[in-house]
């Protein structure tokens, strides 16, 4: 936990792929075990349930400096790149429109309180 408060502020030796056609992006450094909770704590609808699978998956099998794209909900074009940047810390890019990405910014800033960090 201590490592995502750290790499909050610090940048990801990965750079971003912005994906094409989405107006924003925000990220965060998470320990792998807070993947899951993060995102099935955003409201109803903002993540489909067989995009949790797939995240899950991902995470089981990515080694360092693997990076992968999963898309969160195809009806709203919110997509996920996930880059792991360090043994079970990977760094979670989210793109898509304005106003999820500000939804998703603000929640994620949520997350970071709600766990002390």
């Amino acid at each position: 936990m201590i490592r995502l408060l750290t790499n909050l502020f610090n940048a990801s030796k990965q750079p971003t792929q912005r994906v094409a056609g989405h107006d924003g992006e925000t990220s965060m450094n998470f320990d792998s075990e807070n993947v899951r909770p993060f995102l099935e704590g955003l409201a109803d609808g903002t993540v489909d349930p067989s995009a949790l699978v797939t995240v899950d998956a991902a995470l089981q099998n990515m080694g360092v400096d693997e990076t992968r794209d999963v898309v969160l909900n195809a009806q709203t074009g919110l997509q996920l790149q996930i880059y792991m940047d360090d043994i079970a810390a990977p760094d979670l890019y989210f793109f898509g429109s304005a106003e999820v990405i500000q939804y998703i910014d603000q929640a994620l800033m949520a997350f970071a309180t709600a766990m002390g960090l």
